[in-house]
């Protein structure tokens, strides 16, 4: 399958950018031309070679699984299909990356995430000042 940024994938995916890569899979940021061009994540297992009738067929089971699951920590798949031999996945897209990325970025020295630690430090500081706040916010053992 060949994969390159400004193609169709699946006849429905203009492929923007490539978000990332392990060793069965792929991210890419793409736009649903059936959908007004809405931003998509799409998560391709087994780019290269696909994988045979049986794996394609877990993949749908495992999908059905996790159609079911409900968590604010998980993005829920939208969509699932087969192109060419690889099973595919359609996510929300999260412009501001993925949760270890977030993680990585605050304790990366720039303006804003210093900003953001500042003003945290500064309202634990004010907390601890304060004997109400402290009565309220930190439960007691009594």
């Amino acid at each position: 399958m060949q994969i390159e940024i400004d193609k169709l994938f699946d006849h429905r995916y203009l492929l923007k950018k490539q978000l990332g890569s392990g060793g069965f899979s792929e991210v890419w940021l793409v736009e649903d031309t059936k959908a007004g061009n809405i931003k998509r994540a799409l998560k391709i297992y087994a780019p290269a070679k696909g994988l045979d009738d049986d794996g394609r067929q877990l993949f749908g089971r495992e999908f059905q699984l996790v159609c079911d699951l409900n968590h604010n920590n998980l993005l829920r798949p939208a969509h699932f299909d087969v192109c060419e031999r690889s099973p595919y996945l359609i996510l929300p897209y999260c412009k501001r990356g993925t949760r270890r990325q977030l993680e990585e970025s605050l304790f990366q020295p720039n303006r804003q995430s210093s900003g953001h630690l500042c003003d945290l430090e500064r309202c634990c500081r004010l907390l601890s000042m304060d004997e109400r706040a402290n009565r309220q916010a930190i439960p007691s053992i009594n």
